[in-house]
């Protein structure tokens, strides 16, 4: 991967959310996606952050869980 291709993976990251097969794909680069992988991780630019797949629970959210694990106790 040149140097050109470096900076280009570097700048579409930032604008996207692209997986890196999508990203590779895109940029039409000649490298594995492990490739691509690796050189994101050494930049330090990025680093891995889990998704939230759902809000955390309010007091109430837990209030209520609460006494539905009550009447339902048993």
């Amino acid at each position: 991967m040149t140097s050109r291709d470096c900076r280009r993976v570097v700048r579409v990251t930032r604008q996207s959310t692209l997986s890196l097969l999508k990203l590779k794909t895109q940029l039409e680069l000649i490298v594995s996606t492990r490739y691509v992988r690796r050189f994101l991780t050494s930049t330090e630019l990025f680093k891995y952050v889990k998704i939230n797949k759902a809000p955390k629970l309010t007091a109430a959210h837990h209030q209520a869980r609460v006494e539905r694990a009550e009447a339902h106790h048993d």
